[in-house]
C-alpha cells in the first residue's frame, strides 16, 4: 500500500455511519454528513465553506454553500449583471417605443424613406416642369427679363417645397404631425 492510499484510508470517514444532521462540531462529523473524506472538508473550509460564530458548522448551510459553489447562476456572473433587472428594463424600453409609436412621435423606417422619395419625386418633377411652363414667356425676351422669370419660378417651387403644397401636387397623402411627415 502507498503512503497516499495510506493517508486516503486515514482521513476517510465512513459514510455508512450516517449523515449527521443540524449542527455538528467537527470537520470529520461534516466529513461523515456528506460521505467526503476530512480532507475534502478542510479544502471546502480553505474555500469559504461556512462556520457558525461558535465554530460549528450547519449542514443546511454547507448544502447551500456547495450547491451555490457548484452550480454557478447567471445573475452572479463577472460583469455582477443582475439579468432580471436588465429584461425589465429592456421591456420597458420596448413599450416606450410602442406607446411612441402609437402617438405619432416615432416612425418606421420605410415610412420615412418613402416619404422622402415622394418628396424627392415631387422637387424633381416640379424643376423638370418649369421649361415647359416658362418657356412660352421666355419667348422673344432679352437676357435680364428671362433670368427675372425664372428666378421668380424657382422661387415659387422653393415656397412650395417650405410651405407642403408640394405633397397636394405630388398626389401624395401626407400631414405634417410634430415636425416630421406621417402617412394620412
Amino acid at each position: 500500500m502507498t503512503n497516499e492510499q495510506k493517508n486516503k484510508k486515514k482521513h476517510k470517514v465512513d459514510p455508512a455511519a450516517g449523515p449527521a444532521e443540524g449542527i455538528v462540531d467537527t470537520h470529520e462529523s461534516v466529513a461523515r454528513s456528506f460521505g467526503v473524506s476530512v480532507r475534502t472538508v478542510r479544502n471546502w473550509a480553505a474555500d469559504g465553506m461556512p462556520v457558525l460564530r461558535d465554530g460549528r458548522y450547519s449542514i443546511a448551510e454547507i448544502q447551500a454553500w456547495r450547491f451555490r459553489r457548484n452550480n454557478k447562476v447567471v445573475a452572479d456572473d463577472k460583469q455582477g449583471k443582475n439579468w432580471d433587472e436588465e429584461y425589465r428594463r429592456l421591456k420597458a424600453l420596448k413599450e416606450g417605443v410602442k406607446y411612441k409609436k402609437e402617438i405619432g412621435e416615432l416612425f418606421e423606417k420605410a415610412d420615412i424613406e418613402k416619404g422622402l422619395i415622394d418628396l424627392f419625386t415631387a422637387v424633381k418633377t416640379l424643376f423638370l416642369s418649369m421649361p415647359k411652363a416658362v418657356s412660352p414667356q421666355l419667348q422673344g425676351l432679352d437676357a435680364r427679363q428671362i433670368e427675372s422669370i425664372l428666378s421668380i419660378r424657382i422661387k415659387e417651387i422653393i415656397t412650395m417645397i417650405s410651405s407642403e403644397k408640394i405633397f397636394s401636387q405630388n398626389k401624395s397623402k401626407y400631414a405634417k404631425v410634430r415636425g416630421q411627415y406621417k402617412k394620412t
